[in-house]
């Protein structure tokens, strides 16, 4: 009789366990699920780093300018060479209590029209060059 009864606490145990998880650090809320990003995008082949881009962060920027954008928390942990920005850009903002670098840095690459793309030495990344597509690509 006994057995009957742990069977049910096992089950509940089991399921709590399971769902503590998948929890994130207090304070944060899972990615920002609206921003769908290509497979493509940002792909390195290298498992740091393409942890790195998946870790969610609360990013408040209020209108930062764009070359500035990429010295901030959270994306100021790797080197970056900026080539060809937009003069004009306006002043980027983003207000979100769960997003990655990986769709910060997509939503960048859409709001501004920039490629980014990753250069290697020894088979690592080492810097990723962000630059404006030429204007035939944008339209």
């Amino acid at each position: 009789m006994w057995k009957i009864l742990l069977l049910p606490v096992a089950a509940l145990s089991a399921l709590s366990f399971l769902a503590s998880c998948k929890q994130l650090p207090r304070g944060f809320e899972e990615p920002e699920a609206s921003i769908v990003i290509p497979a493509y995008f940002l792909h390195s082949g290298n498992k740091d780093l393409d942890s790195w881009l998946e870790e969610p962060f609360q990013v408040q920027y209020d209108e930062v300018p764009l070359p500035h954008v990429f010295n901030k928390f959270p994306l100021n942990d790797i080197n970056y060479r900026l080539e060809r920005l937009p003069p004009d850009a306006e002043s980027f903002s983003v207000d979100s209590p769960g997003i990655t670098r990986r769709q910060l840095l997509w939503a960048l690459s859409q709001e501004y029209h920039l490629s980014m793309t990753f250069e290697y030495a020894n088979r690592q990344p080492t810097v990723l060059v962000v630059r404006a597509r030429p204007q035939s690509v944008m339209d």
